[in-house]
């Protein structure tokens, strides 16, 4: 996605590998996924990272890794809007795969602040030990709601995760940001009667 694409870019200016090459070897492979996990430090994580971009002259340093690495989150245009709309009654989770430096960044954008404030309604990948590529965090997830599984709708940008909760019995809504506007999301969520339609 864009965002790993802009972190694999500043990355470049310290390895001798394209950004396409660093892509490949720092979010397509098993080192992001054990991060995202919660298996490796951010420390260890910065200097696995180096290691397989062959970083040179001993760069980038930890501080530097770490704001390219997390600063890279932006708010998705319409989604506080979207988010303005859910009907009030509905209790809204935020489920995401994300390690501690991502989470360091994400945490302070205004949506997660203002939607997702509570602890409860938080289930991170770095802290569960299990990613949205695996039905363990699904599992979990459906139990930190505290709802049964038919009054959970899960939406995603992902097909792995949505086939993952539906194998659950869950019911789920499938966003494609790159075809599908915000006013698209919308309609697909009418359709749920979660949206409350006095609000505009």
């Amino acid at each position: 996605n864009a965002h790993e694409e802009q972190a694999s870019q500043a990355l470049a200016e310290w390895s001798p590998f394209s950004s396409e090459k660093i892509h490949q070897e720092i979010f397509r492979g098993s080192l992001k996924e054990r991060f995202d996990k919660g298996e490796m430090t951010p420390e260890s994580f910065w200097k696995a990272a180096k290691a397989r971009i062959h970083a040179m002259n001993a760069s980038p340093n930890f501080a530097q890794f770490s704001s390219v690495w997390g600063d890279i989150f932006i708010e998705q245009i319409g989604i506080e809007r979207i988010l303005k709309r859910i009907d009030h009654a509905i209790e809204l989770f935020f489920v995401a795969n994300t390690n501690n430096l991502h989470w360091k960044y994400l945490r302070e954008l205004k949506i997660m602040q203002g939607f997702f404030g509570e602890p409860r309604q938080l289930i991170l990948s770095h802290q569960y030990g299990c990613t949205t590529s695996q039905s363990a965090l699904h599992s979990k997830a459906m139990r930190q709601t505290k709802c049964d599984k038919d009054r959970i709708l899960y939406v995603d940008t992902l097909p792995q995760p949505i086939n993952i909760f539906k194998g659950l019995g869950g019911t789920t809504l499938l966003h494609n940001p790159d075809q599908e506007t915000s006013v698209d999301l919308i309609k697909k969520l009418q359709r749920f009667n979660v949206i409350n339609t006095t609000k505009t």
